[in-house]
Order: structure tokens, then sequence, then C-alpha cells
């Protein structure tokens, strides 16, 4: 007498889930604002400088949510109109950050 065996096929492989979404905003942010965005390291600012930073900080997360850097140029430039200035922060050297961040629509689905 045979016994006969039969496997049974293996479950598929679940879908990978989709890619994660991102827009992207590209701002020209003091350099010196370099240090605090990419590290969280503020000792180098003094207080107006850490109160103006804070500030900016607080309204990024507000409307935009969690970001991530994407790329910074490399040049360097002088501006007196950039993305700090409504922050009481005058004119200085810049450098050109992209952030990265969830559209509003992934974000309220996730």
């Amino acid at each position: 007498m045979t016994t006969t065996h039969t496997a049974s096929a293996p479950a598929p492989a679940p879908a990978p889930a989709p890619a994660p979404t991102f827009d992207s905003l590209v701002l020209s942010i003091p350099a010196h604002w370099l240090c605090p965005i990419l590290y969280g390291d503020t000792t180098g600012l003094d207080d107006a400088e850490d109160r103006a930073f804070g500030r900016w900080l607080t309204d990024m997360l507000a409307e935009f949510g969690e970001t991530h850097i994407g790329t910074i140029k490399n040049e360097s430039h002088f501006a007196r109109y950039h993305d700090a200035a409504d922050y009481g922060v005058l004119a200085c050297d810049c450098y050109d950050v992209e952030f990265m961040f969830r559209p509003a629509e992934c974000v309220e689905h996730a």
C-alpha cells in the first residue's frame, strides 16, 4: 500500500507596501541655522536667534508635519529676502535647502 502525500502550495507572499510619496519645498535658510536643522544643536545661536529658530521650527512642523532634508546646495549666497526674514533674521549668508514632507492627503489616510 502506498501513501501519497501532497504538498500544499506555499502561501503567496504579501504585496509590498507602496513606497511613501513625498513632496518637496526648497527654502533659502540662513547658514547659521544649518546646525540646528541638521543636528538639533542650537548652542551656536544667541537667545534671539534661538527664539527665531524655535518659532520657525514650530511653524514648519504645524504646516508640513515631519520633514526630511533632501539636498542642500553647495554654494551659499548672501540674501536680504530669505525664508527666515519673517522671523526677524536680517540679511545673511543662506543655503537653498530642500525639505521633503508627506502630502496632507497621505498623512490623513495613514
